[in-house]
């Protein structure tokens, strides 16, 4: 397997500026922005020049707090005449907003579609066995009177037929 070297080398970063940094800074003298690049790269423009002060603070190193001298010193100091006590708010809390897959709601239709079928196959078969009752009574007879020719029938006195179906 080859080895590569980097596009660019690794950047070191320095805890403190250079000499001749810090003479640029103190003199202002920042070198010429190129025109053509205005805007792609980090440029010392006047807008971009930082604020620069004389005193260089390195981290670690504490700041003084100067005392401001009183216009009048005799004066006694003045005391808050009105006490404001308020409650802290209570944080609000959001509720975890519950997001459902898109299969979820394809599955309720489903589901709604077969109760559906299933409560409209009930409510059919129940309807005609209802007009059914209606029809023919339970349990469903039927009766007729004809003339077949057995035992002693004839055209006068038939012979009586009933069915009966017993579900």
């Amino acid at each position: 397997m080859p080895h590569y070297e980097p596009p660019f080398p690794p950047v070191t970063k320095r805890r403190s500026a250079t000499a001749e940094e810090l003479a640029t800074r103190q003199t202002q003298e920042y070198p010429q922005a190129s025109p053509h690049r205005v805007g792609h790269t980090p440029g010392l423009h006047g807008e971009d020049a930082p604020y620069l002060s004389q005193q260089i603070i390195r981290p670690g190193q504490r700041r003084t707090v100067e005392e401001v001298e009183l216009d009048y010193p005799d004066d006694p100091p003045r005391r808050k005449t009105t006490v404001v006590v308020r409650a802290p708010a209570k944080p609000t809390r959001r509720l975890p907003r519950t997001r459902f897959h898109p299969l979820v709601f394809v599955g309720i239709g489903l589901f709604v579609m077969i109760a559906g079928w299933l409560l409209f196959g009930t409510l059919s078969s129940w309807w005609t066995t209802q007009t059914n009752d209606w029809t023919y009574g339970r349990p469903r007879t039927y009766q007729t009177d004809y003339f077949v020719g057995h035992n002693a029938d004839s055209k006068d006195h038939p012979s009586h037929f009933v069915a009966v179906k017993w579900d």
